[in-house]
């Protein structure tokens, strides 16, 4: 299969991208869902969950009358995707915007992460809520008093799905972008792989030349230094072989030169005698 020194250099190029550009999306998209957009998210959240626990620190009397609050958050909820609860200070249910909660309410919710908001703390936590089957942001933020005494809690959970579309979206950009990167990254190796291959085509075709006794050309010394390098030794070759060439002719005329004088003397002798000269 890779018989070809551009095959060969072409799989250099493509095989490292093909390893590296998919862990570096898998990296990426890891980094922005994980580091950037949940984070980012949370802390959007956070802080419209306080905004609205001040607003509830001057009605302290919808911890005592469900009916009321049950009635508030009704009005706050439309147009948005969160679910709005209200829990009182031993952790019951008293409002609750989502319709699946009807049959929960006055019921006490228990988790580490009630316990930690009814101890004073905003709570965050992305998990899987068992009751809507969906992966959430969960936020719970106490509600205190004028006093500083505890009202009960806020929580406000978010779906993520729509984050979980935007993120399918993510991926298939970041999916197409190497995609993208792995055929441009081919094609330049392809084409570094022909620079690097027609020099060396050149050179094997003067060796094979030299090695048949045909007239050789001097070759072209561009291109990479290890290419110019070869193809001067070529050249060195090939001209050495015509100066030894040229000598050998220079010798061979030397010597019919020189000889050519006796030789004919002895040529002369020899016809006279076979003409009767001796006699």
């Amino acid at each position: 299969m890779l018989r070809t020194l551009r095959r060969w250099l072409l799989a250099s190029h493509l095989l490292p991208l093909l390893v590296i550009l998919p862990l570096s999306g898998i990296a990426l998209i890891y980094v922005l869902e994980s580091q950037v957009v949940l984070p980012s998210l949370a802390d959007r959240l956070r802080s419209d969950t306080q905004v609205v626990a001040l607003t509830l620190t001057d009605r302290p009397e919808l911890w005592q009358q469900p009916e009321q609050a049950q009635a508030l958050l009704g009005r706050l909820q439309p147009g948005r995707s969160e679910r709005t609860m209200l829990l009182s200070p031993i952790g019951a249910l008293l409002a609750s915007t989502d319709p699946a909660d009807v049959a929960r309410l006055g019921q006490t919710l228990a988790s580490d992460q009630i316990s930690q908001a009814l101890a004073g703390k905003v709570v965050v936590r992305t998990e899987y809520s068992q009751s809507i089957h969906a992966d959430i942001v969960d936020v719970l933020a106490p509600v205190s008093g004028a006093d500083g005494e505890l009202l009960g809690l806020l929580r406000v959970s978010y779906r993520l799905t729509g984050i979980e579309a935007w993120f399918a979206r993510l991926r298939y950009f970041v999916a197409g972008v190497l995609a993208v990167a792995l055929v441009l990254g081919g094609l330049t190796g392809w084409m570094l792989a022909g620079h690097l291959d027609q020099p060396l085509r050149r050179t094997t075709q003067a060796v094979y030349q030299l090695a048949s006794d045909q007239r050789l050309e001097p070759l072209p010394e561009r291109g990479p230094a290890e290419l110019r390098t070869l193809s001067h030794a070529v050249n060195t070759l090939a001209e050495r072989r015509r100066s030894v060439e040229k000598a050998n002719r220079q010798l061979l005329s030397n010597l019919v030169h020189e000889l050519g004088r006796p030789l004919g003397a002895v040529y002369s002798a020899i016809q006279a005698l076979r003409g009767g000269g001796a006699a």
